[in-house]
């Protein structure tokens, strides 16, 4: 028995096993959403790993106000990081991935500068470019892939009229999309 309000929170029981993740969708997209849809989830704790997924449920009623609608992603893969209540993004896929296949971080080839025979790239941090090196994998188009060196989320400049230089103040002409 336990005494006080009766809408007081003691604790929160969780199957650490059977974690999903909780989505809005709009109403726009629902059209291409189903159940069983692969997904790939990251949190925001811990942005470089990467669990699978699959949509599992969608609410039976729309939310008329918000046009979205619920649903709730299986995490297949959970580890100890994942943990109740973390805030994530999901990616929903159009189909599974390929056996062996695996996500990859790709810039446009004319942000890789060659130099003594090592790849770098710039980035902008705080306003400055920073000097990056990286290790590239194969090239598709004008888009080239980097195994070592970015994180998903930073900025990559491509040179202009003049060169970059490690520090130097940038303002971008357009604008900026992460990785």
């Amino acid at each position: 028995m336990i005494p006080g309000d009766i809408n007081a929170g003691y604790c929160l029981i969780a199957d650490m096993q059977h974690l999903q993740a909780e989505i809005d969708i709009p109403e726009q997209e629902l059209k291409a959403i189903r159940i069983g849809q692969p997904c790939g989830v990251t949190t925001e704790a811990f942005p470089d790993r990467r669990y699978e997924g699959r949509v599992e449920w969608f609410s039976p009623v729309a939310n008329r106000q918000r046009a979205i609608r619920r649903a709730k992603i299986a995490i297949l893969n959970p580890d100890d990081r994942l943990l109740p209540d973390l805030s994530c993004r999901v990616q929903i896929r159009k189909q599974a991935a390929p056996e062996g296949a695996r996500e990859t971080l790709r810039v446009p080839r004319a942000a890789v500068l060659e130099e003594a025979g090592e790849s770098h790239v710039f980035v902008l941090e705080e306003g400055k470019s920073r000097r990056r090196p990286v290790k590239l994998g194969p090239a598709t188009g004008a888009t080239i892939e980097v195994r070592e060196g970015l994180q998903e989320g930073e900025v990559v400049l491509i040179p202009g009229d003049a060169p970059l230089t490690d520090g130097q103040l940038v303002r971008p002409r357009t604008t900026a999309k992460k990785l």
